[in-house]
């Protein structure tokens, strides 16, 4: 069910990614603040080849790759960032903001050369969606209005004005817009699916439990579902959940955390589950191990406690406080079940696991497409539902 797919060394390489570091300290009710560092999202994309296509923010390149490495594209936009980016035959089409928060699309070959550029784009923009009648560019601020753009030349085609907004779409094998939508009088979401041919709108309400959910979408399929990323009303575990296009609920994957160390290591996923922690594959692929919670810990779960890491001798946990913001971190020894505070050192600790929903993708057939960090790099893990 997972499955490593890809690994990319931290470094400076043609086949490495060079992270870019968020510091967080966080201490709370500690004597001393324990110093952590986030990698910051490092976004996947898949094209209809099944390639992968891995953005690398320290370096400003992306990374594309199969078996192996396939080539490398250094992105120069000065100090801005890139929030987004499409994948073409020969290139990419990649959406920056700047630190003023302007918007810039400019469209790539594999060199690097830039073949035409775009700095005209109003309303903040945030997803750029490249389909065969054109790119797509839009953003929450005008979900319902989405800028067409020829990808060849980089002029305006026209708009997309819909009935229905379209909260960050997908594009689906055949060409059409998948995402989640807002039916503002039900006071309810669900899914949209717009052919961008003949502007038809199909929309269908969702059950209320999955009102939550349905603002962490981060994919489609052929079959035109939607793949989502949370809680549902009356969970207690997030989940991978998969929407049709008529907005039922097909599948659900529990799944609270994911870690994949490095290449020859376990890919380790976990869930809670009432007083317990389910560790899957820690064992062997197949394998779950139920782990008991001490009361101290099983009093914060699942709201205030993240798991951040995993072995076989020890689970270490961060501890939120009553705003929801990091206080403690904290090792359980699985064979002493003792709690021990975690000591703070020079350096900063690297927070390991599952990148932001934004930076998934799934394939065709439905393969979930997750990156996860490690302190040896980037793995690519397959979740097949």
């Amino acid at each position: 069910m997972f499955q490593q797919v890809m690994f990319v060394k931290w470094g400076s390489g043609a086949d490495e990614a060079t992270p870019r570091y968020e510091e967080v300290v966080a201490g709370g009710r500690q004597s001393r603040a324990a110093n952590r560092k986030l990698v910051a999202p490092l976004t996947l994309r898949l094209d209809q080849q099944g390639r992968f296509h891995l953005y690398s923010p320290g370096d400003g390149a992306i990374l594309a790759r199969q078996h192996a490495v396939v080539g490398r594209t250094s992105l120069d936009a000065s100090d801005s960032e890139a929030i987004d980016f499409a994948p073409s035959t020969d290139g990419y089409h990649v959406l920056f903001r700047d630190p003023a928060r302007a918007a810039l699309l400019v469209s790539i070959d594999r060199s690097g050369a830039v073949r035409w550029r775009r700095n005209d784009l109003a309303s903040e923009p945030d997803r750029v969606v490249l389909t065969p009648s054109g790119l797509f560019v839009g953003g929450r601020l005008t979900p319902e209005s989405w800028l067409q753009i020829d990808a060849e030349t980089g002029s305006t085609i026209g708009r997309l004005e819909l009935t229905h907004v379209a909260m960050r779409p997908f594009i689906a094998p055949d060409g059409a817009l998948v995402s989640a939508t807002y039916f503002p009088e039900l006071r309810r979401r669900g899914v949209l699916v717009v052919d961008p041919n003949t502007r038809r709108e199909t929309a269908a309400v969702a059950d209320k439990q999955l009102y939550g959910p349905l603002t962490r979408a981060f994919g489609t399929d052929a079959a035109h579902a939607l793949y989502l990323f949370g809680q549902a009303a009356e969970q207690t575990s997030s989940s991978v959940l998969v929407i049709g296009s008529d907005a039922k609920l097909q599948h659900s994957l529990p799944l609270d955390a994911l870690f994949a160390p490095g290449p020859g290591r376990p890919v380790v996923a976990a869930r809670f589950v009432g007083s317990e922690i389910h560790l899957l594959g820690l064992h062997g692929a197949k394998s779950t191990e139920q782990v008991a919670l001490p009361a101290r810990l099983r009093d914060l779960m699942p709201e205030r406690l993240t798991l951040i890491a995993a072995d076989r001798r020890q689970l270490v946990f961060d501890l939120r406080d009553e705003l929801g913001f990091a206080a403690d971190r904290v090792t359980l020894d699985r064979v002493t079940g003792a709690i021990e505070p975690v000591g703070t050192a020079d350096d900063c600790a690297l927070v390991p696991g599952m990148q932001p929903i934004e930076t998934w993708d799934v394939s065709a057939e439905g393969a979930v497409h997750v990156p996860v960090v490690s302190e040896e790099g980037l793995s690519v893990v397959r979740i097949d539902l």
